[in-house]
């Protein structure tokens, strides 16, 4: 079962998939990482991280379905 999350801008609002930043806080930070505040680079980085790693689990993952433990 593949469960599909929203990504999230640090500020809390839902955005699109190619994007790292919503358009408010694009305007306020801007789109030139290298000038964005130290902890903006680590949040926005540690949240690609965990949908990363949240795929990863997704594709490997076993089910006690696909084990045969549990009847569906």
């Amino acid at each position: 079962m593949i469960i599909m999350q929203s990504n999230r801008c640090i500020c809390g609002k839902v955005i699109t998939n190619g994007f790292e930043l919503c358009a408010n806080c694009t305007a306020e930070y801007g789109l030139d990482r290298t000038e964005w505040p130290d902890w903006l680079r680590f949040l926005v980085a540690d949240m690609k991280r965990e949908r990363r790693q949240d795929a990863l689990i997704e594709q490997s993952e076993i089910s006690f379905i696909d084990l045969g433990i549990l009847d569906n």
